[in-house]
C-alpha cells in the first residue's frame, strides 16, 4: 500500500477511508505524536488544499492546532 512518505500521490479520499490510527500514523511525518496543519496537508501541489484545511479543522475538536489520535477516530 503507498504511503505519503513514498506516494506523495495519495488521494484525501484514500485517507479519509484509512483507520484513524493509520491516518494519524502517515499524517504525523516527524513522528512526534502531534499532527500539525501543515503535516496534515502535506504540502503537495496535487492536494485540495481547502478541503484538506477544514478537514483538519473538523478533527482539531479542541481546536488547539493539534490533533490528537482520539480526535481523529470517528464519533
Amino acid at each position: 500500500m503507498p504511503t505519503r512518505k513514498t506516494d506523495p500521490t495519495v488521494s484525501a479520499d484514500t485517507m479519509n477511508r484509512l483507520p484513524a490510527e493509520v491516518l494519524f500514523q502517515r499524517r504525523n511525518g516527524n513522528n512526534d505524536g502531534i499532527v500539525t496543519q501543515e503535516e496534515y496537508i502535506c504540502k503537495s501541489k496535487n492536494r485540495n488544499v481547502p478541503a484538506l484545511t477544514r478537514q483538519f479543522r473538523q478533527c482539531d475538536t479542541n481546536k488547539d492546532g493539534k490533533p490528537s489520535l482520539q480526535e481523529f477516530k470517528p464519533k
